[in-house]
């Protein structure tokens, strides 16, 4: 998870002139969620599969808390990137991604256990 988040980093810190053009629009949303929804899975696991046993819920909670912060430090960097800046609906992809990849962790976490969810 530490390795994906510094990729997520790297990955902000380009600056603009350097990103590569995916060739469609909303192409930056697109990574955005993207970057955030495996953030949201990798948390969601290690938050279930680790350490002291936690409820479900603190699980879903805690990994949402800690993506969207996540997100919000990230975009707050790129006012400091040249060709770069704060976005909110940058910062709104995040979210959704995370969200997403927390549900779909969720799924497959009790798919694996429970066939019927």
């Amino acid at each position: 998870m530490a390795i994906w988040a510094a990729v997520i980093s790297y990955m902000s810190s380009i600056p603009g002139d350097n990103l590569p053009d995916l060739g469609f629009v909303s192409a930056d949303k697109f990574a955005h969620f993207s970057e955030f929804l495996v953030l949201g899975i990798l948390l969601t696991r290690a938050t279930l599969g680790q350490g002291p046993k936690i409820s479900l819920s603190w699980a879903v909670i805690l990994s949402i808390i800690v993506s969207v912060f996540y997100a919000v430090i990230d975009e707050g960097r790129q006012a400091f990137i040249p060709g770069r800046q704060v976005d909110i609906l940058d910062l709104a992809a995040d979210a959704a991604g995370a969200v997403l990849g927390t549900l779909l962790c969720l799924r497959r976490h009790f798919g694996a256990k429970d066939k019927t969810i």
